[in-house]
């Protein structure tokens, strides 16, 4: 080995317990940085594929034909339930 690298590893290993330590939190901030990623992803996925259910649905909603009371009244071909000829009745 040359003298340059006998003194690296002498001083690597003069401080190792502060190396082991950086390199600990280094691998953790990297793990949590990781899973963070990974969470965002899937919190986008999910918002996503909520999105386009909610879509979908308010469009088969509004396909869907209108059965309330008001569609059923035959329209007055006479003019019979008309406010005006009721009240005039004499």
């Amino acid at each position: 080995m040359s003298q340059a690298k006998v003194d690296r590893y002498k001083e690597y290993k003069k401080n190792r317990k502060e190396n082991i330590a950086k390199e600990k939190k280094k691998a953790l901030r990297e793990r949590i940085l990781g899973w963070s990623v990974v969470g965002v992803f899937a919190l986008f996925l999910v918002g996503a594929v909520a999105y386009k259910g909610v879509d979908a649905y308010k469009k088969a909603e509004a396909a869907k034909p209108d059965y309330t009371a008001t569609s059923y009244v035959l329209p007055d071909m006479n003019g019979l339930g008309t406010e005006e000829t009721e009240g005039t009745e004499e």
